[in-house]
């Protein structure tokens, strides 16, 4: 949700719910994928990981 005005900002904001931002790792067929949840408000996120960078169990 795009604000044009510093009060529109400020009212969406007190009428919004916090959604805490968690990364979360996620393992599918085509690599492991690190993801926010999408009532972050971010829209679909979604990077691949590479393995050298990263180990996961």
């Amino acid at each position: 949700n795009q604000s044009k005005t510093v009060a529109e900002a400020i009212n969406n904001a007190k009428n919004s719910n916090i959604v805490t931002v968690t990364p979360l790792i996620e393992k599918l067929d085509e690599g492991i994928f690190i993801t926010i949840p999408k009532e972050a408000g971010y829209g679909e996120i979604k990077e691949a990981i590479n393995h050298q960078q990263a180990s996961i169990e």
